[in-house]
């Protein structure tokens, strides 16, 4: 049932509704980043609860964990919905897509997914909130800086061979095309592997002076790991901001700087409202987890969730949530990051 999430209604006038708690689902990886992801949300409904009065709506998360298996996630979705319409935070890649049906007949509302391939933007159902930047504006932002900052012309990129990666190539081309940039190589790896042997000899042969990663973490640090030891050292390697929490363990285990983009401030530094009301959450709920560009991400995209329900003033069904998102301004800025605890820097509005 649509409202099965919504636990107990009152009808306390014609057009006024008072809910007592809100469940909300998601399927993450939660042996991997994913916990990460689940800890933000957390720690935003716990000081949302914490906060709430008698009379207001209290927010539980309930995850499931899908191992980054696409076909688990679309399983948990569907258990899930059991118990919910409304999901946030998904993180497995494809998943919005495997689930788009559900999402456009107005059956269940997707919040904030991790993904970000720009087609997700064009003719976007209302039941499907986005509130990072498409992908293309973060290329353009890494093209920008590696051709007019750094003065570097040899660009390559190495990918993941997916739709999203596939997606992905087709903005970084477009984006290094408005500076007069073709690609020296485009090479790939196969999904759900590591496999960047192929991928590694080939980008070292054209010897490119910068290399843009759209690939899995995992991947990605493989794929550094084997240029740099075949004496790419001065090439300068950037990534979009998923590839953003790498940045601290490659440069103190292996010394290699990423320049990366974000989609928020500065977890550690920034003296945002937000951001400190994020850090003074994580302290209280969650002080032995270190602060994260991804726990951050999660517990924003919570608290604009929950504010949007909570100013609603009928039932918070998944289209009334979906129509008063799209009344509001969620996709912020981008922020770039030249390197592990180098100075952010807000690039676009």
């Amino acid at each position: 049932m649509l409202l099965q999430s919504i636990m107990l209604f009152v009808l306390c006038t014609g057009t006024c509704f008072a809910a007592t708690e809100i469940v909300v689902g998601t399927t993450l990886p939660l042996k991997a980043e994913g916990k990460q992801v689940e800890i933000g949300m957390q720690a935003a409904f716990k000081q949302i609860n914490k906060q709430a009065g008698d009379r207001q709506l209290r927010f539980r998360l309930h995850s499931l964990d899908d191992d980054k298996k696409l076909g688990k996630a679309v399983k948990n979705i569907k258990e899930l919905q059991k118990e919910t319409p409304f999901f946030l935070g998904l993180f497995t890649p494809g998943v919005v897509q495997a689930i788009m049906p559900q999402i456009q007949s107005g059956r269940l509302l997707v919040f904030g997914p991790e993904e970000n391939s720009t087609h997700l933007y064009e003719a976007t159902p209302q039941n499907l909130v986005l509130t990072r930047p498409p992908l293309r504006d973060e290329m353009d932002v890494l093209a920008g800086h590696a051709v007019e900052k750094l003065k570097l012309h040899k660009v390559a990129i190495f990918y993941v061979d997916s739709p999203y990666g596939r997606s992905a190539v087709q903005d970084a081309r477009a984006a290094l095309q408005v500076h007069n940039i073709v690609p020296v190589v485009v090479a790939s790896y196969p999904s759900g592997t590591v496999e960047i042997e192929r991928a590694v000899n080939k980008v070292v042969e054209a010897q490119p002076d910068a290399i843009i990663c759209l690939a899995r973490r995992r991947a990605t640090y493989q794929f550094l790991l084997g240029v740099v030891n075949k004496g790419l050292i001065r090439c300068a390697f950037l990534g979009a901001s998923y590839l953003l929490p790498m940045q601290e363990f490659l440069k103190k285990v292996r010394g290699i700087d990423l320049i990366a983009t974000s989609v928020e401030p500065n977890p550690w530094q920034s003296q945002d409202d937000e951001i400190k009301s994020y850090r003074r959450a994580m302290h209280e709920y969650f002080v032995d987890e270190r602060l994260s560009p991804i726990s951050l991400t999660s517990y924003l995209t919570a608290r604009s969730f929950a504010g949007i329900v909570q100013d609603i003033s009928g039932p918070p069904t998944p289209t009334a949530v979906g129509r008063a998102a799209a009344l509001r301004n969620l996709i912020g800025p981008i922020w770039l990051s030249e390197g592990f605890g180098k100075p952010w820097r807000q690039v676009q509005k």
